[in-house]
């Protein structure tokens, strides 16, 4: 009987131990929770949070591709509108086109010859890419476009980045013909020294 009685009272002893030790863990866990900042989320939101930001990215992500006679890349020019920039190594001809999202028609032309800027000699060769760009907008209704398109000439080492001033309610909005020049906004020469071939 006496051997019944010590194993109830060492059971009980064990069970209250147990709830001991899980109104411990109870307590700081909850004080962990209540101690995280207000709008803090728990590890696995925190990662769906990153994988979303970085599809957002993958998804506004410029393309650019290259051949023997043009060069092609894309740039956001508004939060819903896309340009191709398109270089004909040719004539140095640069040009960006919009599609509206309405029409799904090229709507805005944008253009320049890089020749000039770049100071080409005979024999160019250019590269080209876009990259974004988040200007200061005023209250205008002319605001830089989100992306700049950078060419480079390997043969003078020269490199120039050229914007367009969109005009978001005639072209993104109301679907109307809108066209101008790409602006020079800034050359460098990327290369110091002369290269004789």
């Amino acid at each position: 009987m006496q051997g019944h009685a010590r194993r109830l009272a060492l059971a009980a002893l064990g069970g209250a131990s147990l709830m001991g030790v899980g109104m411990v863990l109870g307590i700081g866990l909850a004080g962990r929770l209540s101690s995280q900042p207000a709008g803090a989320q728990p590890p696995s939101a925190a990662v769906t949070l990153a994988g979303q930001q970085a599809m957002e990215q993958i998804l506004h992500a410029s393309t650019a591709a290259s051949g023997e006679s043009f060069a092609l890349a894309t740039g956001l020019i508004d939060q819903d509108a896309e340009g191709v920039y398109l270089l004909d190594f040719a004539t140095g001809e640069l040009k960006c086109m919009v599609l509206n999202q309405r029409t799904r028609q090229f709507s805005a032309t944008f253009a320049t010859n890089v020749t000039r800027e770049l100071g080409v000699a005979k024999n160019p060769s250019y590269l080209m890419v876009t990259g974004e760009m988040s200007f200061p907008r005023g209250g205008g209704m002319m605001r830089p476009a989100l992306s700049v398109v950078y060419v480079v000439d390997s043969s003078t080492g020269n490199m120039v980045a050229y914007g367009i001033p969109w005009h978001r309610d005639v072209g993104g909005v109301a679907g109307q013909p809108q066209s101008g020049p790409l602006v020079p906004l800034d050359a460098i020469r990327v290369r110091n020294i002369a290269v004789t071939p």
